[in-house]
């Protein structure tokens, strides 16, 4: 799923006359909030919008929400290594990572339980009790299912939990994803309809009447529609998003390039080892025969011991034995020591 920009201009700056002012400079389309800049910079600018987004995916009320580190590197943007994700503290101690994530990577799932067991370990230091420690979550917006069998699910939580009878080891960890490839045909209810809303903004936001449909149901989508349109139309926060989408994409580009240079190189030298090993696999199985025969003119045909034993020789031992053999009265003195 691409997060390139829509370049659709929003409604035109009109004259007195109602006609479209030429003195006025077109306005450029949204940017897409899947953009980890354009998606960390809304939830931060505007709290009440990660409020409700978190209401909505924990299920509960929340009175308060602290963001950690509000702060978005400034040229370091540009950065495909740094992960814009919005680390928060709620009303009752909890601990939350919100992240949007529009590329799937075979790791990913070891990546959210490494996020969400480091988060849960750094929240004591040593001589610290236990009973300080509060709950911690992971949540993450995907555009494709994180696993195959959650193709229709559109929030998948996961957690702690005995395996036969499915009791809960308490509350302290979970990991969150919602699916944006499963947005419900029917209308979804209680908090679930506040985790849907947002997938519709994040899925339509280049469609007008998407945008105008959301603003309609809750105040808090239309201050998400305003607020998209605000970092849109910021010229700063524009090019720090542009440049971001274009070194994740680079940064694509140069991975699948070395995934074909790897593969090339990886079958260029395992074609070498493989002629290598069966030349010698070769040259060894021709000593083998050989001095199978040798043994069975010297000292009768060999037995099925002997047989396994001298196929299964090193290059080693069946120089030493060839050796042997030479002079050799017994089959012992071939094959023994």
């Amino acid at each position: 799923m691409s997060t390139l920009v829509s370049l659709r201009p929003l409604d035109p700056v009109l004259s007195s006359a109602g006609e479209p002012d030429p003195t006025e400079p077109a306005r450029l389309g949204l940017l897409d909030p899947k953009n980890d800049f354009v998606f960390k910079t809304m939830l931060t600018r505007r709290v009440e919008l990660l409020r409700h987004m978190l209401e909505g995916i924990l299920g509960r009320t929340i009175r308060a929400v602290q963001v950690v580190d509000p702060d978005i590197p400034g040229e370091r943007v540009r950065d495909k290594g740094i992960v814009l994700d919005v680390r928060v503290v709620l009303d009752d101690g909890s601990r939350a990572i919100i992240e949007m994530q529009v590329r799937l990577t075979p790791d990913l799932s070891g990546r959210l339980a490494f996020y969400v067991s480091r988060d849960f370990v750094d929240q004591l230091r040593r001589g610290q009790g236990y009973e300080r420690l509060t709950s911690s979550v992971v949540i993450m917006w995907l555009p494709r299912p994180l696993l195959p069998e959650l193709a229709e699910d559109l929030h998948s939580i996961f957690e702690l939990r005995e395996r036969r009878r499915g009791i809960a080891l308490g509350k302290h960890l979970s990991v969150h994803v919602i699916h944006l490839c499963a947005l419900p045909s029917s209308q979804a209810t209680g908090y679930d309809v506040l985790v849907e809303r947002w997938g519709r903004f994040f899925v339509g936001y280049d469609d007008p009447e998407t945008l105008a449909q959301l603003a309609a149901e809750d105040p808090i989508m239309a201050m998400a529609v305003q607020t998209l349109k605000e970092i849109s139309q910021d010229p700063e926060l524009r090019r720090r998003a542009l440049e971001r989408e274009d070194e994740r994409k680079l940064h694509r580009i140069d991975l699948a390039a070395c995934r074909e240079e790897g593969w090339a190189q990886g079958h260029d030298e395992g074609w070498a080892q493989g002629r290598d090993d069966g030349w010698a696999q070769g040259r060894d199985d021709g000593q083998a025969a050989l001095l199978l025969e040798q043994l069975g003119a010297l000292f009768g045909p060999p037995s099925e011991a002997t047989l396994a034993r001298v196929r299964a020789g090193t290059a080693e031992e069946l120089r030493a034995w060839g050796l042997r053999v030479l002079g050799a009265k017994s089959l012992d003195e071939v094959l023994g020591g």
